[in-house]
């Protein structure tokens, strides 16, 4: 992209969030979302990957395929952070609500969900995005 095509490239990334916090069912569905989490309780970091890779598998294609491109785009984001000061810690933190959504972001007891949990596991997956899509 450009940088003289968009003077705020914040804009971009605001609309592409939108996008995909508009979608009727999450880029990583409520299905494989807890396979995902789970995952994260393995010990051998090898078997970790193996799992999550398993378990977004199951997304159908078309989320599949464009969890891997926006994964690898936010790898690419992590490498300029010199410019960016975007982190992969700092891209999981602002995406995992967005691709990760609870059906029900507040539970019966009136609080608001954890959500260290699916931030770890996005940090995880665009660490390892190569490992994992490919």
């Amino acid at each position: 992209m450009d940088d003289q095509a968009y003077e705020n490239i914040h804009v971009v990334a605001s609309i592409l969030k939108m996008y995909l916090r508009l979608l009727p069912i999450p880029l990583i569905t409520y299905d494989v979302h807890p396979l995902v989490i789970q995952a994260l309780e393995i010990q051998m970091s090898w078997e970790r990957l193996a799992e999550v890779r398993a378990a977004l598998k199951k997304l159908p294609p078309a989320h599949y395929n464009t969890l891997s491109y926006l994964m690898a785009h936010l790898h690419r984001v992590t490498l300029r952070l010199d410019e960016n000061k975007m982190t992969a810690q700092n891209l999981s933190t602002v995406f995992a609500p967005t691709l990760m959504p609870m059906p029900d972001l507040i539970d019966f007891k009136g609080t608001i969900p954890d959500m260290n949990r699916d931030i770890s596991a996005l940090h995880m997956i665009i660490e390892n995005q190569n490992a994992i899509f490919n």
